[in-house]
């Protein structure tokens, strides 16, 4: 019955209306032809190959097949609206300084130094450097704020839901 089942599928395959869907088919670019013909793109290239290959699916499942250079334009366009999406230095004329919509306040300079210096090498996040233990991922800010603040204790959240919930 298999045997049947197979001869039966390979006389669709031969069928002229399969032969045109195979030949227009075919008329589709590889994905490294894609790739190849966009050139440099200062996108991460796994993020690229995966855009070109759902465009190159969109374009399949529409079964209207443009030229290759018509389907590198589209990818193109599409690439464009993905790098327009990034994170990117903006102005905020809002005349709200600490504004959502545009990452709240910058940090300083000195801030970012610090953070570059810090996170570009490895660090003491959990480590107790005087015990050689297993430290506290918050230990140096809250007792720095407890400090600062004259209080007794400090707690450190990273989001106002978290704050809510220890008042």
């Amino acid at each position: 019955m298999r045997r049947h089942h197979r001869e039966n599928c390979s006389c669709a395959r031969t069928s002229p209306m399969h032969k045109r869907v195979s030949l227009s088919r075919r008329a589709i670019p590889s994905v490294t032809k894609v790739l190849d013909s966009l050139g440099k793109i200062d996108l991460p290239r796994p993020l690229i190959v995966d855009l070109v290959r759902r465009e190159l699916s969109k374009i399949r499942a529409s079964g209207k097949i443009p030229e290759c250079r018509s389907i590198v334009d589209l990818v193109r366009i599409s690439l464009e609206q993905l790098r327009a999406s990034r994170l990117q230095p903006v102005i905020n004329g809002t005349g709200i300084v600490i504004h959502t919509n545009v990452g709240r306040a910058p940090l300083a300079s000195a801030a970012v130094r610090a953070l570059s210096e810090v996170g570009s090498a490895y660090s003491n996040l959990e480590y107790d450097l005087v015990t050689g233990n297993r430290g506290h991922r918050g230990a140096y800010i809250e007792n720095a704020l407890a400090l600062l603040c004259g209080a007794e204790s400090a707690a450190v959240v990273n989001n106002c839901a978290a704050a809510l919930v220890l008042i």
